[in-house]
């Protein structure tokens, strides 16, 4: 969920983050993280409600809940939302010295009316990962996309959709023991898109659970603590998890049959946890494991 406060504490309990690059990170995307969430507050009393039986076929391996019932997206909001966001980033990048006054001119010159047709908007409702590989291919200049239109696009779209995810999120964990074993999906039971990012949390009555998270909508949904997210291989023998001895709450789950090392957090709470900033502070364990297996 983008929640403010989640994010606030996160990124202050991250101030101190021993790896320099990504504070780096942390402090240029911070800024635009927050007004992601302050848009999608907004939104949230307006959201619409998706029928719940929608994610429980989903999980079992069913469309997506928004392939079959897409989100309907405000094209003028979802501008404004560009526009609020891309001017947050520019600000926040230019303030970090990550880009020259001169990047920063030509993304302020991006026309966001031109590029958020209405057929793109009608894609992002129903499936914002093809949304965004879309928005690729037409960009100009294309070096824009990776750092300007790449992030504030997504948030974009995220704060739109993330109401409805996270309700179906809801939705679904609560009636689930996550101990009985399901065909669980390893992409996005709401809008399809990828998993970023696995944490393993304490529960109630369940003990130690594993999630995924989806950074398109901001869906959550369970997932088998001993499988690959990739490509779903189970054998322990196959499996296992690398971190920086200082510090065990962020580990990568490697696969010896696909290779994939996927980002994990460990033993952390409701209060002190947000995914969007988890992400960025995984970007440093991985690069170093890919560095080192290179």
């Amino acid at each position: 969920m983008l929640s403010k406060n989640a994010l606030v504490r996160a990124l202050t309990g991250y101030a101190d983050f021993k790896d320099e690059a990504v504070r780096a990170r942390l402090n240029a995307f911070g800024p635009v993280l927050i007004k992601a969430a302050e848009i999608r507050k907004n939104l949230a009393d307006d959201a619409e409600e998706k029928d719940p039986e929608l994610m429980v076929r989903a999980m079992r391996g069913e469309e997506p809940v928004l392939r079959v019932s897409p989100v309907t997206i405000d094209r003028g909001a979802l501008i404004e939302s560009a526009r609020t966001l891309g001017e947050a980033l520019i600000a926040s990048f230019k303030a970090n010295g990550h880009v020259t006054d001169e990047e920063a001119a030509q993304a302020a010159a991006l026309d966001w009316d031109a590029l958020l047709t209405a057929e793109a908007v009608a894609t992002a409702g129903r499936d914002p990962s093809a949304f965004l590989a879309d928005l690729e291919g037409v960009v100009v200049p294309a070096e824009l996309f990776d750092w300007f239109v790449l992030p504030v696009a997504s948030l974009a779209v995220r704060a739109q959709l993330d109401p409805v995810a996270c309700d179906l999120s809801d939705s679904y964990a609560p009636n689930r023991n996550t101990t009985v074993h399901e065909t669980r999906p390893n992409t996005c039971p709401v809008c399809g898109g990828p998993a970023v990012l696995a944490a393993v949390v304490s529960t109630t009555n369940q003990g130690n659970a594993k999630k995924l998270f989806c950074s398109c909508c901001g869906a959550s949904w369970p997932y088998e603590r001993m499988r690959c997210v990739s490509c779903g291989e189970m054998a322990v023998s196959d499996l296992h998890y690398e971190h920086d001895q200082a510090d065990e709450d962020h580990r990568l789950h490697v696969c010896n049959a696909c290779k994939d090392a996927f980002p994990t957090v460990f033993a952390v709470s409701d209060e002190a946890f947000s995914p969007d900033v988890e992400v960025i502070v995984m970007t440093g364990l991985e690069e170093a494991y890919a560095n080192q297996s290179a």
